[in-house]
This record gives structure tokens, C-alpha cells and sequence, in this order.
């Protein structure tokens, strides 16, 4: 018998309702009904769903072992979702470093932000004549529209982060200087998340090609190609491939 048949009969033998199982388990009665049809997305992908067989078992009373040995033997590498992938594989593939969009963005940063440096020191360094023509560059650079303004209220304000699903489903796990975790969960086509942090936003995300980026106002769009997992920091001053 495959697992779905051995989840289901061992429910049954148990006597025990979708409605009690859900709630002694805290599983949803949707998601204990794929996994008696054998689908896992709705768990999350192959780690998740392993916990869950394993939780499921204990309520029934049932060979934890077999039911496991059952599942592993209906998945395949190919099978294996974004979050297994992030949760077994330790995200073994990462964004190609080479984009050349990605690249010339970081090297821009970082030039805004030692200009924003430079107008700092400078004043009392240099003579009256040349302060005179530094007011007036910094008169000229005033007239910039809000969008040319963007990184240096990036390199002031911390790290704000939108991620749109704009092609599909994607996982994400977002954490902050600290370590603590922002968020983590899946983000549908259609919807958005928005995130912050005053230092730092380190990024994984499953299924890159279906996730647009805007970085503190600056629209990055797509990190990654469809199925592809990639890893991400971002500062004040910079975006990084882990």
C-alpha cells in the first residue's frame, strides 16, 4: 500500500475523525486529506510532510517507521519542493553573481554613500571659494526628483524591502541583523510582503523567477529563474548574493 493508503487506513482503524485529528494535532483537516491523496505542497514540501506523517502516526497509534519508509519511496529529487530543498539541502544553489544589473547597483550604492560622506568632511577642509562651489553643487543635486534621492534615503533609513509574487507561487525566509526571523512563509501570485530592518535583511526565497524586489524604492525586479533557489543579503549601503 502507498502511505496515503497506509495514513488513511491507520485514521480509520483509529476511529478518529479528520475534525479530532486536526485538532489534536493543530494540522489542518486539507492538509491531512492531501496527504492521504499523496500531495505535499500543501505541507510545504517533503521536510514539513515527514513531520506531519510523523505527528499523524502517534495519534493513531501506528508504525511511525513504515509510514516514513512508504513516503520516501514515492519522492523524487524532481518532486522535492522549494522549502525541502531550503530545509535538507541547506540552499545549496545560489543566485549566479555575475548579473551585470545586480552588480553595477551595489558598486552605485556604495558610491552615494561616500559622497554623502564626502559632504560632511569637506566643508572643513577646503578654503571659501570652494565652499562656495560646493553649496552650489549641493543646490544643483537638491532639484533631483524623489526616485534620484532613493539610495541615499536607503543609506540613512535602513533596509526596507517589498516582494511581490507576481509569477507563481514562492517560499520565503526573511531574517533581520539579529537573526531573528522577520517572516517566513509562502508569498502567492498577487500578493506582497513588506520587511524591515534598520542594518539587515538577509533573504532566501524558493522559486526566484516568481518574486519581484524593490529595495528601499528602487525596483530590482526578478533575482532568480523559475524553480531556482537563491540566498540575499541587503544593507543601508548595498544588496549581496549569499
Amino acid at each position: 500500500m502507498s502511505y496515503g493508503d497506509l495514513l488513511k487506513a491507520a485514521r480509520l482503524e483509529s476511529g478518529l475523525s479528520l475534525s479530532t485529528v486536526a485538532a489534536r494535532t493543530r494540522v489542518r483537516e486539507r492538509l491531512i486529506q492531501d496527504l492521504e491523496s499523496e500531495r505535499v505542497h500543501s505541507s510545504g514540501g517533503k521536510a514539513y510532510a515527514r513531520g506531519h506523517i510523523r505527528a499523524l502516526a502517534r495519534i493513531y497509534g501506528a508504525d511511525e517507521k513504515s509510514l516514513l519508509t512508504a513516503f520516501d519511496e514515492t519522492q523524487s529529487d524532481i518532486e522535492t519542493s522549494m522549502s525541502s530543498l531550503l530545509q535538507e539541502n541547506s540552499v545549496t544553489t545560489s543566485v549566479e553573481r555575475d548579473r551585470p544589473s545586480w552588480r553595477v547597483f551595489g558598486i552605485a550604492a556604495g558610491v552615494v554613500a561616500f559622497a554623502i560622506l564626502g559632504f560632511q568632511v569637506l566643508p572643513g577642509l577646503i578654503n571659501t571659494g570652494s565652499e562656495e562651489s560646493l553649496i552650489s553643487r549641493v543646490a544643483e543635486e537638491s532639484k533631483q526628483s524623489p526616485e534620484d534621492a532613493g539610495p541615499v534615503a536607503a543609506a540613512t533609513k535602513g533596509v526596507s524591502l517589498i516582494l511581490r509574487a507576481e509569477n507563481g507561487l514562492s517560499w520565503v525566509k526573511a531574517e533581520g541583523a539579529n537573526g531573528v526571523t522577520i517572516f517566513e512563509g509562502k508569498i502567492r501570485s498577487g500578493q506582497s510582503q513588506t520587511l524591515f530592518d534598520n542594518q539587515l535583511i538577509s533573504l532566501i526565497i524558493g522559486n526566484a523567477g516568481a518574486i519581484s524586489i524593490t529595495y528601499n524604492n528602487q525596483e530590482l525586479g526578478r533575482p532568480g529563474a523559475v524553480g531556482e533557489v537563491v540566498r540575499l543579503q541587503f544593507s543601508p549601503e548595498s544588496q549581496s548574493a549569499g
